[in-house]
C-alpha cells in the first residue's frame, strides 16, 4: 500500500513537476487537466521501488528527479527516495537498509519476491499500457506466472536436487568399487621395545662417557707455566711548591682641589648634569616661543603698528561703531538724491534717516574693523614674548654650569681610575696567595696519595707472589694426573668402547624390526578406521541418496498442485472481473496450461479493442489478487476507461470498487468523473 508521495521532476526542455500527496487505504480518484502531470505520481512510485526502469521516457528525457514514497510491504512500512544518480531506503525507525541504485533494485526485488515486468502487469496498468499482458507470446506469460508463483523456482530445485542425485549415485558407485578392507602385520619375536630401548639408553650413556674420557685426553693441553711476580719500584716524592709573586698595574694619583673638598664628586656630577639637561629643554622652549611670535606677527601684521603696550580695547570698539555708522551713512548716501519740484532743491533720498549720522565722516567706511581674533592675537603675542625674556635670563648660567660639570666630571674619572688600580692589585695578590694554597694543598694530596699506591703496590706483590707459589705446585700436580689417565685409558678404555661399538649396533638393529612393525601397525590401524569410517560415510550417503530421491517425488507433488491452483483460480477470479465490468456481456476467461486466452471461446486476439481492454484488465487484476496483492496491495490504473464508453467505464469502475477491500488500494487516473472513496486533484 502506498502512504505517501513527494516528487520535483524537471524535463529535458526545461519544465518542470512537482506534487506532494498522501495516500488512503480504499479507491482514490486522481484528476486534472490534460497535461499537468497525473500519470506521473504513478509513474515516480513505480520509479522510487524500481529505478529508471519503470521510466516512460529515456533517461535523457529528464534533466533532473528526486522523489521519495512511503510504501507498505506485508504490513512493514519502508521509505524509499530516488534520484537520478542515486537510491536508498529506510526503514520505519529511519535507519538505512540499503543504498545505492543497483543494491536497492536487488533489495526490492527481493524484498517483493518479483521484479518490475510482473509489478507492471499485475500492479500498474500504465497509460496506453493495458493490452501489455496480451501483446506478450503464451511462453512469456507462462514464464511471468511460473515465476511469481514460485514454480520456476521449483524447476530449478527439482534439477539441483537431481544433479545431486546423480553425484551421489557415482559417489556410492566409485566407493563400493575401490573400498578394500586392510591386512594386518606380523609380530616381531623379540626383547620388547622397551627392554631395547633401555639397554640402548645404558649403552650409549657408557659409549658416551668413554667417547668424553677419549676426546678430553687427546685434546689435553698442557698449561702454562705460572709467571713469578715483579717487585714494585722505590717510592718517589715530587718537590714542594714555591709561591710566585704577582705584577702589579701603576696606581694613579688622586687629590680633591681645597674649594671642592665639602662636596660629594657624584652626587654634584648628576646635579650639574640634570641642570644642564633642564637648560636644553629651556633652549628648545625658547625657540619654540620665537617661532610662535613669529607666526602671530606673519598672520597679524597689525601687531607691529599696534608694538607691545596694552591695547585700549573701549577705544578700540568705539573706533569699530563710527566705522560701521560710516558704512551705513555711505549705504544710504549711494541710493541717490531727490528734486523737490518746488524749489527745485536737491535732497538725499534717506534725508531723515542721514540726520542720526550727520556728524559719522564717511570716509571712515573704507577702513578695517578691528578684529576679536587680532585683538586674542595681540595678548598671546605679548604674552609669548614675556615667557621668551624670562626663560633667555636662565640661559645666562650655561656656560659656567658646563665647566663645572666637566671640572666634576674629570674629579670623577681620576677617582674611578685610581679605586680600580687599587682593587685590581688587591685582587692580584690575592690570587697569587690563593694559588699557592691550592698548589700545597694539591702537593700533599699528591704525597698520600703516592704514599698510598706504593703501599698498595707492596701489599698486591706480596698477595701475588703467594697464589704464584700455589699455582706453580697445581700446574705440577696437572701434568703428573694426565700421565696418569693416559697410561689407564691405553690399558683398558679403548677396547671398552669398541664393545659398545658393536652391542649398540646390534641393539639398533633390533629397534629398526620394531619401528617398521609399530609403523605398519600404526598404518593399519589408521586404514582399519578409514574402511571402518568409509563404510559407515558409505551407509550415511546411502541414506542422503535415498532422502534426495524422497524430496524428489515430494516437490514434483508440490509443483503439481500448486499449477493445479494457479491457472484455476486465474480463470475463476479473471471470469467473474470480466462478467461484472461488461455487465453480463462476456462470462467466461480462460487461461489454458499453455496460457492461450479464449473470452466465451473467442480467442483473445479476435476481441474489439474495448474487449481486449477489459479481458486483459480482468486477467492483470487476477494475476495480482492469487499471486503479488498479498505482498503489495495495491493497483494502479492509468485512463484504463479511455477508449470505453460512459456505460462500460461505469461497469468497470463499479468491479473495480467492488474489489478493492481485497486489494487493499486502487489508484486510478481519469478524466471521467467517476465516484472514489478518495480524490486528488493535481493541479
Amino acid at each position: 500500500m502506498i502512504e505517501s508521495l513527494k516528487y520535483n521532476v524537471e524535463f529535458g526542455n526545461g519544465e518542470k513537476r512537482a506534487n506532494e500527496a498522501a495516500f488512503e487505504k480504499g479507491s482514490t480518484m486522481i484528476t486534472g487537466k490534460n497535461g499537468r502531470g497525473k500519470s506521473l505520481n504513478l509513474e515516480m512510485i513505480a520509479f522510487c521501488l524500481f529505478g529508471s526502469v519503470a521510466l516512460r521516457g529515456k533517461a535523457e528525457d529528464y534533466k533532473r528527479i528526486k522523489a521519495e514514497c512511503q510504501i507498505l510491504i506485508r504490513g512493514i512500512k519502508y521509505v524509499f527516495k530516488r534520484t537520478k544518480s542515486g537510491a536508498e531506503v529506510f526503514d520505519a525507525e529511519g535507519n538505512t537498509l540499503v543504498k545505492g541504485n543497483k543494491p536497492a533494485n536487488e533489495w526490492t526485488i527481493r524484498t517483493l519476491g518479483f521484479n518490475y515486468d510482473v509489478f507492471r502487469i499485475s500492479h500498474w496498468c500504465a497509460q496506453g499500457d493495458i493490452q501489455a499482458l496480451a501483446s506478450m507470446k503464451p511462453t512469456e506469460r507462462k514464464q511471468m506466472v511460473d515465476s511469481v508463483a514460485g514454480l520456476t523456482q521449483m524447476d530449478s530445485l527439482i534439477n539441483s536436487v537431481s544433479s545431486n542425485i546423480s553425484v551421489a549415485k557415482k559417489g556410492i558407485d566409485s566407493v563400493n568399487e575401490y573400498l578394500t578392507k586392510p591386512v594386518e602385520p606380523v609380530k616381531p619375536e623379540l626383547k620388547s621395545l622397551d627392554e631395547i630401548l633401555a639397554e640402548i639408553t645404558k649403552t650409549e650413556q657408557e659409549q658416551n662417557e668413554l667417547q668424553a674420557t677419549k676426546i678430553s685426553l687427546e685434546s689435553w693441553q698442557q698449561p702454562i707455566e705460572p709467571r713469578q711476580p715483579q717487585k714494585p719500584m722505590e717510592l718517589q716524592l715530587p718537590s714542594e711548591p714555591v709561591r710566585i709573586e704577582p705584577t702589579l698595574v701603576p696606581v694613579p694619583e688622586f687629590n680633591i682641589p681645597d674649594q671642592y673638598k665639602d662636596y660629594d664628586i657624584k652626587e654634584t656630577l648628576d646635579d650639574l648634569s640634570k641642570r644642564l639637561d633642564t637648560i636644553t629643554n629651556v633652549e628648545r622652549e625658547v625657540a619654540n616661543l620665537s617661532r610662535r611670535s613669529l607666526e602671530l606677527q606673519d598672520n597679524y601684521p597689525i601687531l607691529n603698528k599696534w608694538g607691545l603696550g596694552e591695547l585700549d580695547l573701549e577705544a578700540i570698539r568705539n573706533r569699530n561703531t563710527l566705522i560701521e555708522n560710516a558704512r551705513v551713512k555711505k549705504n544710504l548716501l549711494a541710493q541717490g538724491d531727490s528734486t523737490c519740484p518746488n524749489c527745485s532743491t536737491v535732497h538725499p533720498i534717506q534725508g531723515l534717516a542721514l540726520q542720526r549720522y550727520e556728524n559719522v565722516p564717511v570716509e571712515l567706511a573704507d577702513e578695517e574693523l578691528v578684529t576679536k581674533g587680532e585683538v586674542q592675537a595681540h595678548q598671546e603675542w605679548r604674552q609669548v614674548l614675556a615667557q621668551k625674556d624670562e626663560h633667555t635670563q636662565q640661559l645666562a648660567t650655561k656656560e659656567r654650569i658646563q665647566q663645572l660639570r666637566d671640572e666634576f666630571q674629570a674629579l670623577w674619572n681620576a677617582k674611578q681610575a685610581h679605586e680600580s688600580a687599587k682593587a685590581t692589585n688587591q685582587s692580584s695578590i690575592a690570587m697569587a696567595d690563593s694559588n699557592y694554597q691550592a698548589a700545597l694543598q694539591q702537593y700533599k694530596q699528591n704525597v698520600e696519595h703516592l704514599q698510598s699506591r706504593h703501599q698498595s703496590e707492596v701489599e698486591n706483590y706480596n698477595a701475588a707472589l703467594a697464589r704464584y707459589q700455589t699455582d706453580f705446585q697445581e700446574w705440577n700436580k696437572a701434568i703428573s694426573q694426565h700421565e696418569m689417565q693416559w697410561s689407564q685409558w691405553e690399558e683398558n678404555g679403548q677396547s671398552h668402547l669398541c664393545d659398545c661399538r658393536i652391542t649398540l649396533q646390534e641393539l639398533n638393529e633390533q629397534k629398526t624390526q620394531w619401528v617398521i612393525y609399530n609403523n605398519q601397525l600404526e598404518r593399519y590401524n589408521s586404514d582399519l578406521d578409514s574402511y571402518n569410517a568409509a563404510k559407515s560415510n558409505l551407509a550415511k550417503e546411502e541414506d542422503a541418496l535415498n532422502n534426495l530421491k524422497n524430496a524428489k517425488e515430494a516437490l514434483v507433488e508440490i509443483k503439481a498442485r500448486v499449477k493445479s491452483y494457479v491457472v484455476p483460480s486465474l480463470n475463476s477470479v479473471a471470469s467473474y472481473l470480466l462478467n461484472e465490468m461488461t455487465g453480463g456481456e462476456y462470462s467466461i476467461l480462460n487461461v489454458d496450461e499453455d496460457f492461450e486466452v479464449t473470452v466465451d471461446d473467442q480467442p483473445l486476439r479476435t476481441l474489439s479493442g474495448s474487449g481486449k481492454d477489459i479481458a486483459n484488465l480482468a486477467i492483470r487484476i487476477g494475476l495480482g489478487r492469487i499471486l503479488t496483492h498479498s505482498v503489495l496491495p495495491v493497483m494502479m490504473l492509468d485512463e484504463i476507461d479511455s477508449a470505453m464508453d460512459e456505460e462500460r467505464a461505469q461497469y468497470t469502475w463499479d468491479c473495480i470498487q467492488k474489489v478493492t477491500p481485497k486489494i487493499g488500494q486502487v489508484l486510478q487516473v481519469s478524466h471521467k468523473h467517476l465516484p472514489a472513496q478518495h480524490s486528488i486533484e493535481v493541479r
